[in-house]
């Protein structure tokens, strides 16, 4: 049966940033499907409103757990307005520590997880929520991605993580700036917040640090509800930082040979062929 309240998807939902978006979602009406690692700590949310909630459990770096997530919740409430891809954690390894050699001569293999996780589950998640928004009513609904201060700045201490989350910036704006204007009603966003005090952070690092320097949940929870209400363009990256909140803008063209080329005019010359 077609729900009547608007439908959320939320990765990660179970701590942290999703936990804050998902609690404010179901304050704010929504019905809210909980997707999280951790099976625990989401049943519990799930629990305490069990008449907008469900919770499903997976792994968002796996496409197959993520399309669970999207066909339970389809057959639940047969809508799907917003999908919070909100899922990452920073690097497993010092990618630039000089490595051991094998006996080749050459390392071991990276430890990539941290790309599969903060990279690779936001484009399952776009990926499938196009296909779910085009099967509503309205033919839309927004994404909007969670990404970091390190999507738009550089970081020396997790680069991998940083290369990630720039990518999540990179998706947001494209996906933006591609159904703007279009005959799809779909919005893409990317937050991008500083330093969190979640469960991912440990108690040392939290108290190591100055506290005016951390950014609270409520100050992502306050962007989000202001990209609910239209306050951004489509694709903007939105930066969260203590309690600032701050829409930054992409570099601009340096002349119109690169103006040309990244707005694809040249596919579009070439009727449609992929640059």
């Amino acid at each position: 049966m077609l729900s009547s309240k608007p439908v959320a998807i939320v990765t990660g939902g179970g701590s942290g940033i999703g936990l804050g978006i998902a609690e404010y979602l179901v304050r704010s009406g929504w019905n809210v499907a909980i997707f999280d690692f951790n099976g625990q700590a989401a049943e519990e949310v799930a629990q305490r409103h069990q008449e907008s909630t469900i919770h499903v459990k997976g792994n968002a770096a796996l496409y197959a757990d993520q399309v669970k997530v999207f066909i339970d919740s389809w057959q639940k409430w047969k809508r799907v307005d917003l999908v919070v891809a909100n899922v990452g954690f920073g690097d497993r390894m010092d990618f630039s520590k000089p490595a051991e050699e094998l006996e080749d001569g050459a390392p071991a293999q990276p430890d990539l997880l941290t790309i599969d996780v903060s990279l690779v589950s936001s484009i399952w998640s776009s990926y499938l929520a196009l296909h779910f928004f085009r099967k509503n009513a309205c033919k839309g609904g927004k994404i909007v991605f969670t990404s970091s201060l390190a999507g738009l700045y550089p970081t020396t201490n997790m680069l991998l993580y940083g290369a990630a989350k720039h990518g999540v910036v990179s998706l947001a704006r494209g996906l933006g700036k591609k159904y703007s204007g279009g005959e799809d009603s779909i919005e893409s966003y990317a937050l991008c917040p500083g330093l969190v005090p979640t469960p991912l952070i440990s108690e040392e690092l939290r108290d190591a640090v100055p506290q005016h320097v951390l950014t609270p949940v409520s100050t992502i929870v306050q962007a989000l509800e202001r990209i609910l209400k239209g306050d951004f363009i489509n694709g903007a990256a939105v930066e969260c930082s203590g309690t600032e909140i701050q829409a930054r803008p992409p570099q601009e063209y340096l002349n119109a040979a690169a103006e040309y080329i990244a707005e694809a005019r040249a596919a579009a010359e070439w009727n449609g062929t992929p640059l």
